[in-house]
């Protein structure tokens, strides 16, 4: 057996640093993301029920408008009044634009109570129309089949 002259190898120093930074990053912006999609749905809304739905990729540049049974609109944990969502449409309007996304391509997900009275509605897609987003989509459940 050979014993070398030149004594132990050196160790090695891994330095961990820029490992645990990633890691803190990837933490945040995940905790981030589900505290948004969580704030979202936030408003006590109760979906209509369907016959048939389509389940369609939306993207990022979607936003969820919430309107309760008695007509409140809820956008991102906030209660708005009408002009205090077109103010939101508006801003959204803008941040799109920013970066160089039209209205067109970011759809507005409206998730109506089923209960609401259709003028609350209606006035919440009048103030998407008036902020020139063309693509709405309405949230509902599936209904089951009888004898399933």
């Amino acid at each position: 057996m050979r014993i070398s002259k030149e004594g132990p190898a050196p160790a090695l120093d891994v330095d961990m640093t820029p490992m645990i930074d990633v890691v803190f990053q990837l933490l945040i912006f995940f905790t981030m993301v589900s505290v948004f999609d969580e704030a979202e749905r936030a408003a006590d809304v109760v979906l209509p029920k369907a016959w048939a739905t389509v389940i369609e990729d939306m993207g990022k540049e979607r936003m969820i408008v919430n309107v309760e049974k008695s007509g409140k609109v809820v956008v991102f944990a906030q209660s708005l009044d009408l002009d205090g969502l077109r103010r939101v449409l508006r801003g959204r309007r803008r941040l799109l634009a920013s970066y160089e996304k039209t209205t067109g391509s970011a759809p507005i997900i409206v998730r109506g109570h089923e209960d609401c009275e259709y003028k609350h509605i209606k006035a919440v897609l009048d103030a998407i129309r008036d902020e020139k987003f063309q693509k709405i989509m309405f949230a509902s459940h599936m209904m089951e089949e009888e004898g399933r």
